[in-house]
């Protein structure tokens, strides 16, 4: 879950009735207090699960402070000391990213929930991965799996049938019959590892193994909600399997 304790290091931004500041340094101030003037402010600040605030380009938990803010659950301490932190910042479980460059927009891109960990302690924000690889002309769909007793990502996508059989030089007839097609895996992870240098992706971003399903994530299979949103662990149940394989293929180093 979100860090509740404030660490050393503090990144905080006034959002509403923000005067530009452009002064150098701006991004180490420390977090402001409510005063008897803040009456229109709403205070934020990104944390991760890790306990580290995060450089305002950078995403984690939106936390938020101000007289917008509610103040607490009626009669439940026990929420109440979940929600927020010591500063007075409700964590909304939310995970967002401040854009400078952009009037510091700030937009939501996962729940702290969908947050795994890896093997080295890096935390993977599988929504930040996903909008960038989703923009291959290979992949009609794709989810990003990963547990924290593993050092790999796996992606686990639903090719676009049409570009890969082209790509690939075969019809769709003789593509949808292999899903360990080795030439369509090699394919895609080219294909992912381009976006991945273009989004300045780190090492452990990266995609090194693909799980192929042509089946996709649908309604009927329960793998999506009426909503069109991924159903995480019912992909992973499903796929189980065919993960624990890929992961025991790995050699260890």
């Amino acid at each position: 879950g979100a860090a509740t304790q404030r660490p050393s290091s503090v990144k905080s931004r006034k959002m509403l009735d923000k005067k530009e500041d452009d002064e150098e340094g701006d991004n180490d101030e420390e977090p402001k207090k409510r005063g008897a003037n803040d009456e229109q402010n709403l205070y934020i600040k990104l944390v991760m699960a890790r306990n580290k605030y995060t450089e305002l380009s950078s995403a984690g938990e939106i936390c938020l402070q101000g007289p917008l803010i509610f103040k607490g659950y009626y009669k439940n301490d026990e929420e109440n000391a979940r929600a927020f932190d010591k500063d007075g910042y409700f964590h909304t479980g939310d995970v967002g990213r401040i854009f400078p460059n952009y009037g510091n927009g700030l937009k939501i891109v996962d729940r702290v929930k969908e947050i795994f960990k890896l093997s080295q302690g890096e935390y993977i924000i599988p929504a930040k991965l996903e909008s960038v690889y989703s923009k291959s002309d290979f992949i009609q769909q794709i989810m990003i799996y990963g547990n924290s007793s593993m050092n790999n990502i796996i992606a686990i996508i639903c090719p676009d049938k049409k570009h890969c059989a082209e790509a690939l030089n075969i019809s769709i007839e003789e593509l949808v019959k292999d899903e360990d097609n080795r030439k369509l895996q090699d394919l895609l992870i080219n294909d992912l590892a381009k976006l991945s240098e273009e989004a300045h992706f780190n090492g452990l971003e990266k995609v090194k193994y693909v799980l192929l399903t042509f089946e996709g994530f649908t309604v009927e299979n329960s793998c999506m909600t009426p909503t069109m949103k991924i159903v995480r662990k019912k992909v992973e149940l499903k796929f189980k399997p065919r993960i624990d394989e890929i992961y025991n293929s790995i050699p260890i180093k």
